[in-house]
């Protein structure tokens, strides 16, 4: 069987998705609330796992005047680099405010629809 192509697959799980949350909204935000401590029992398990790889010499013999400021391996190429990734990877604000939405929904039947801030 050959290979699916990722972006076809990446777009049908996005539409999915986006289907998902479209029509149950609440059915999403218990799936993902429920998702998240194995995706950290996951992180911290191979964390540990990791932990005997650990080497120290490559902190030890860092030589500062062959880093470079600017080039295809400089530090800002890094640094530019890094932030993309965190930026694509670490962006949840789409359900966290769909979580929110549905937990004031959820109390506001309990409590009333009084609202605190501080």
């Amino acid at each position: 069987m050959p290979a699916l192509n990722r972006g076809f697959v990446a777009l049908f799980l996005l539409l999915l998705m986006a289907f998902v949350i479209w029509f149950g909204k609440d059915l999403m935000v218990k799936v993902m609330s429920y998702l998240v401590w194995p995706f950290i029992a996951s992180l911290v398990l191979i964390s540990l796992s990791l932990i005997p790889y650990w080497n120290s010499a490559v902190i030890d013999q860092v030589d500062l005047s062959n880093i470079a400021l600017t080039g295809h391996d400089g530090i800002l190429v890094t640094v530019w680099l890094g932030i993309s990734i965190m930026v694509f990877s670490f962006n949840f604000s789409p359900i966290v405010s769909s979580f929110v939405v549905s937990k004031r929904e959820e109390y506001e039947k309990e409590f009333g629809p009084r609202i605190y801030r501080a």
